[in-house]
């Protein structure tokens, strides 16, 4: 802990962590913990030398000093919110390409380069646009080697009806590849709150009636193409304890309105003519912006078909989160993108001890959730884990702690002459794997 003013003292000792060489680092655990190694992979511990830290000083962040596959050589390298060029690293470590792979690599053109030296490539030059057509444009022109799909202009180069690549794009020998994000888009309920919280028969069933009276579908349909992935539970695509097709047929998924009117009796209100007449119009906090404003207006009409009315407030992220953190809103609508590919990761959003302003923003306690929650913490992954994962999905699912879920998919489209492209949404070091074709004629469509 550092005091406002003070300066922080890298030589104080900390408990559990020693250094042993210019190489080796050494955490001693009171405790198994099998995600401690996920953690150990995000950006955020990254181990810095310190001279380049003490160094630096407060400019370190325009000096990245790592033993990544490639380098920074020069200041004009890199140009703040235009570009960066990385250039191969001669001290990178002996790293080869793999030499083992599946059916679908083979068959994917990704094992010429098996036993090479990495990275494979000189350069990497990365370049950033405000908006997403100079991008778009660059690339249909044969200037970028890859790019992800700007959604104004999905349709140009997939089928809309189909959702797969044009034949005219597949010609050129463009390949297009979809990657699920680990990603859950909700709306969350606080559980504190009078109106919208609590744990009795008939607060469930007002949560429940919410869930059912929601058109993720049309959502899906109108911000993302159709290309997001509806799904139910706090668990992502890709993660043990999904449900396998995405859908449970216990779960309160909608839009179905009849079984919506059905919870709406079930907590005690009066339906009259399909709507419901005497419940409070709910105070609803999102995100401001021209989208967020389209989604609001789909949520206000699917739930406007029971007779659920939302007031929506508007409010910049920062403080959206403020408003949450202090347990002001009601019902509010974010994103949590994993930080790692585990599901507990998810889990750990529901887990009593962390409510607000921790990652709980829903403020849901449940003893026996906090329980299994503690237990899965030291369990190897496996099918026993994956049960109780499973369990404590389903718990979510009934106490309706938030409405959802989806998850979007980033699409990129790759030319022909960039080779090796497998990309990943659990690390972003795929570039070293990368190479190009430079005999392969590079036109415009």
């Amino acid at each position: 802990r550092v005091d406002a003013g003070q300066a922080f003292d890298y030589d104080a000792p900390v408990d559990g962590m020693r250094i042993i060489d210019d190489h080796t680092f050494v955490f001693e655990l009171n405790k198994n913990e099998q995600q401690f190694m996920w953690r150990l992979a995000m950006f955020q511990l990254s181990i810095v030398p310190r001279e380049a830290v003490e160094h630096y000083g407060t400019n370190f962040n325009r000096h990245p000093v790592g033993t990544g596959p490639f380098i920074l050589k020069q200041e004009r390298d890199w140009v703040a919110n235009t570009s960066v060029l990385y250039h191969r690293n001669p001290h990178y470590r002996t790293e080869m390409y793999p030499t083992e792979w599946m059916p679908e690599d083979e068959a994917a053109g990704l094992t010429a380069s098996a036993g090479a030296t990495l990275p494979l490539v000189d350069k990497v030059e990365f370049n950033f646009f405000v908006e997403t057509q100079p991008n778009w444009l660059r690339f249909r022109e044969g200037e970028m080697d890859f790019t992800t799909v700007p959604a104004d202009n999905f349709f140009e180069a997939y089928d809309r009806r189909t959702k797969e690549l044009r034949s005219s794009w597949e010609r050129r020998g463009i390949v297009s590849h979809g990657v699920p994000l680990l990603d859950m888009i909700f709306r969350g309920f606080n559980m504190e709150d009078s109106l919208l919280g609590g744990y009795t028969p008939e607060k469930r069933a007002l949560r429940h009636a919410i869930c059912l009276a929601t058109d993720l579908y049309e959502m899906n349909e109108s911000r993302y193409n159709g290309t997001a992935i509806v799904y139910d539970g706090p668990i992502p695509p890709g993660l043990d304890g999904h449900p396998e097709n995405h859908i449970l047929e216990h779960a309160y998924q909608g839009p179905d309105y009849e079984r919506a009117r059905q919870k709406l009796r079930e907590a005690g209100y009066t339906v009259v003519d399909g709507k419901v007449t005497d419940l409070p119009t709910i105070e609803f906090y999102t995100s401001r912006g021209a989208e967020s404003e389209k989604i609001v207006a789909l949520l206000q009409r699917s739930l406007e078909v029971v007779g659920i009315r939302l007031n929506p407030h508007y409010q910049d992220f920062a403080a959206l989160m403020g408003t949450v953190d202090n347990r002001k809103a009601p019902m509010f609508s974010f994103a949590w993108g994993s930080d790692y590919p585990d599901a507990e990761n998810n889990l750990a959003l529901f887990y009593g001890p962390n409510e607000s302003p921790g990652s709980n923003h829903y403020n849901y306690k449940n003893p026996e959730y906090d329980r299994l929650y503690e237990q899965i913490k030291t369990m190897p992954p496996g099918p026993e884990r994956t049960a109780v994962y499973v369990k404590m999905r389903d718990m979510i699912i009934e106490d309706a702690p938030f409405s959802g879920s989806m998850a979007r998919v980033r699409h990129y489209l790759v030319h022909p002459w960039l080779k090796n492209f497998k990309p990943t949404e659990d690390f972003f070091n795929y570039f070293k794997y990368l190479d190009v074709d430079l005999s392969h004629p590079r036109r415009p469509e």
